[in-house]
């Protein structure tokens, strides 16, 4: 008996056994506006009362904890907040109740928990908003169109410097191994800051010819303007309405 089912599934089954990612799911305007909303409270709203910035934290952790990220990229990410994490934590417990001149305990620990809120609503961000994404917001949103070629070419030009430093670092260690001497790697410091300051802009120049060969005129086609949804209005209508209960409610 010939078997005459489909090698692929249907675009039917595969939605049912595969669903979409939060990133397919969700517009991307209505995380960044959420992502802009929660900064502004974070940044901006009075540090009174506690239950206030309780209930904050609480819709600040899940809309983290929707980005779903693996502990390994959140570890990673983490990394870079730490040196700010430890200052605030000992300062703190050796800064003084009350000081007159530099930071204070409640000053500290008020920028502590500003830092840590702003913190996991990036890494939220970072999880349900890639970069494509990101670009696709703006254009929703009407950004200004040089910014967004900005940012557009920022992100193409960003992972080729990144893979060339991880280039020049393997090609280090197979030189040198492990151990360097300090006076060398001032020597090497001097050498690759000056090499990757003229790799820029070479960079920089091909990536100049490679619009003008492709004739960019320096304006930036934004997608066809699609308006917003009730869904979407209702949500910048509750977003709204929580930025200003933040600064109401102090």
């Amino acid at each position: 008996m010939i078997d005459d089912r489909p090698l692929l599934p249907s675009p039917e089954d595969s939605s049912q056994k595969f669903p979409l990612s939060l990133k397919e799911r969700v517009e991307p305007r209505r995380v960044l506006l959420t992502v802009l909303a929660f900064l502004v409270i974070i940044i901006l709203a009075p540090f009174r009362p506690l239950l206030k910035w309780i209930i904050l934290g609480l819709l600040v952790t899940i809309f983290f904890v929707l980005g779903r990220l693996g502990w390994r990229q959140t570890l990673a990410r983490f990394l870079v907040f730490l040196p700010l994490l430890i200052f605030l934590v000992v300062a703190v417990f050796l800064f003084p109740e009350r000081g007159e001149a530099g930071l204070s305990r409640p000053v500290a620990a008020e920028i502590l928990v500003r830092s840590l809120l702003a913190w996991l609503v990036l890494m939220g961000a970072s999880g349900c908003l890639d970069f494509q994404g990101l670009i696709q917001a703006g254009e929703a949103w009407r950004l200004p169109p040089f910014f967004l070629a900005l940012l557009a070419l920022t992100g193409r030009y960003l992972p080729l410097m990144s893979e060339e430093l991880n280039r020049q670092h393997r090609s280090l260690k197979l030189r040198w191994g492990e151990k360097i001497p300090w006076s060398r790697r001032i020597y090497l410091l001097k050498a690759l800051l000056s090499h990757n300051f003229f790799l820029l802009l070479r960079r920089a120049q091909k990536i100049h010819q490679s619009l003008l060969s492709r004739s960019f005129s320096g304006k930036w086609v934004l997608t066809s303007k699609r308006p917003l949804t009730w869904s979407e209005w209702l949500w910048l209508g509750i977003l709204l309405i929580l930025v200003g209960g933040a600064w109401w409610w102090s």
